[in-house]
C-alpha cells in the first residue's frame, strides 16, 4: 500500500492517507510504502513506522512523490 503522509494523493495510484489506527488493521505482512515529496522524511521516520507497525513490512519510496510522478505513472492504454 502507498502510504501518503504529506496529504497530497498520487495521481492514478492506489493510496492510503497515514492513519497509524486504520493501518494496524491491515494483514500482518502488508507492505507500506511510505512517501513524502523527496523521500528524506519517510527515510529519516523509517525506524519509527517500523516500530509501530512491527507485523509488517515498512518502506520509503526513494525520491518520494516527485519521483513517482515521472517515472512510475500507471497509464491507462488510452493514453499511449
Amino acid at each position: 500500500m502507498l502510504v501518503d503522509t504529506i496529504l497530497s494523493p498520487i495521481e492514478k495510484a492506489e493510496t492510503i492517507t497515514y492513519n497509524p489506527y486504520e493501518m494496524k488493521k491491515y494483514p500482518d505482512g502488508t507492505v507500506f510504502v511510505f512517501y513524502c515529496d523527496t523521500g528524506k522524511a519517510t527515510l529519516n521516520r523509517l525506524k519509527e513506522y517500523r516500530e509501530k507497525f512491527p507485523q509488517h513490512h515498512c518502506v520509503s519510496l526513494k525520491g518520494g512523490r516527485g519521483y513517482w510522478r515521472k517515472n512510475m505513472m500507471l497509464l491507462d492504454e488510452n493514453d499511449k
